[in-house]
């Protein structure tokens, strides 16, 4: 019988390499979140008569792992067809769950966070919800989602949970009184989080968070649009930006930008995190809002929207990982420390 005794010592010592640094890392996993609070949210007309008010809301939320996706769960309302509800929640879209969630971490509301705490768990999920709407019920307009992911196992995650607001308005300017005015106003809190904890592969995380505001007229044409960034009083201190003649007829200025509501968290690192504002669980409300003056006679378009996404994929083709290049060095140099001994043995 022919032998390989450095075959057989190699693969006994990368064997027990193996089993030192399979039990090493206690919590391994890939984590993703992103989550908005939105509260307090007015929109108000000044200087101006407005009619013919025609509004709608949209929720989407989907999720993704495995290979294996949810189906697109989504609820819709408005005031020409579809009404929407009088008492809160205006509008809930139902929760999207991963088909091959680790049981007991299926979504089921959009303030919860399951986290990273436990070692065996792998979900992924999106939910969303319009709890008041001003159009409605007359009070001020309070919105959350959220997508969250995490992988104990190798493969990929997404989940995504969409919000579109729309309202068409007309609007009469009265003669000899100042041009119309729209003031927005709001308070949010953003929760974002990419994180790599001793996971076997080479993975991407990342979370998307993108808000927006957007005015615009046919009539006139061009618009007005703002995706807070968190720059109030820096050097590039207004994100509200006009385009065509609408732009060029108003102005509009920030009054509070406090945070980031347009970010994008990722890290390839293992380990590795980015964040943005991430406190889950703890509700930390911060103040947003812009003033738009010389608006013309005209009918308007309102546009509100928010994106809330993870995204979790394996890197193929990577180089290897920090922790996988130790454990072949490890069995290398135990098979090279073992062939030493050996011939140390036979010239004596």
């Amino acid at each position: 019988m022919i032998t390989f005794p450095k075959l057989r010592t190699l693969t006994a010592v990368a064997a027990g390499c193996a089993a030192m640094a399979a039990v090493a890392p206690a919590n391994a996993f890939v984590y993703a979140a992103s989550h908005i609070q939105v509260d307090d949210f007015r929109l108000t007309v000044t200087g101006a008569t407005t009619s013919d008010q025609i509004f709608s809301f949209n929720l989407s939320n989907t999720a993704n792992m495995f290979g294996s996706s949810s189906p697109n769960q989504t609820a819709s309302c408005n005031n020409i067809g579809t009404p929407c509800s009088a008492v809160s929640p205006v509008l809930d879209a139902p929760a999207a769950n991963a088909p091959t969630n680790t049981p007991g971490f299926d979504r089921t509301n959009e303030s919860t966070f399951f986290g990273t705490s436990n070692p065996t768990a792998s979900y992924s999920g999106s939910d969303s919800v319009i709890r008041t709407a001003q159009l409605v019920q007359g009070v001020p307009s309070s919105i959350e989602q959220i997508a969250e992911s995490l992988l104990n196992a190798n493969g990929s995650a997404d989940a995504n949970a969409n919000l579109q607001s729309n309202t068409s308005l007309t609007a009469t300017v009265d003669i000899g009184s100042p041009s119309a005015a729209i003031t927005l106003s709001f308070l949010a809190d953003p929760d974002q989080s990419s994180e790599i904890n001793d996971a076997t592969g080479a993975y991407l995380s990342q979370s998307n968070l993108i808000a927006s505001f957007t005015l615009t007229s046919s009539i006139l044409g061009g618009s007005i649009s703002w995706s807070p960034q968190g720059t109030f009083g820096g050097a590039f201190s207004n994100d509200c930006v006009g385009s065509g003649a609408l732009g060029a007829a108003a102005t509009c200025t920030e009054t509070a930008d406090s945070e980031d509501l347009n970010f994008n968290t990722t890290t390839s690192s293992n380990p590795g995190v980015s964040n943005n504002s991430f406190d889950p669980g703890v509700v930390t409300l911060t103040p947003f809002g812009i003033n738009i003056t010389g608006l013309p006679s005209a009918v308007y378009t309102i546009a509100f929207a928010v994106t809330t996404s993870t995204s979790i994929s394996r890197l193929v083709n990577a180089v290897p990982e920090p922790g996988s290049t130790a454990l072949v060095g490890m069995a290398l140099a135990g098979l090279a420390l073992t062939t030493s001994r050996r011939a140390r043995r036979q010239s004596k």
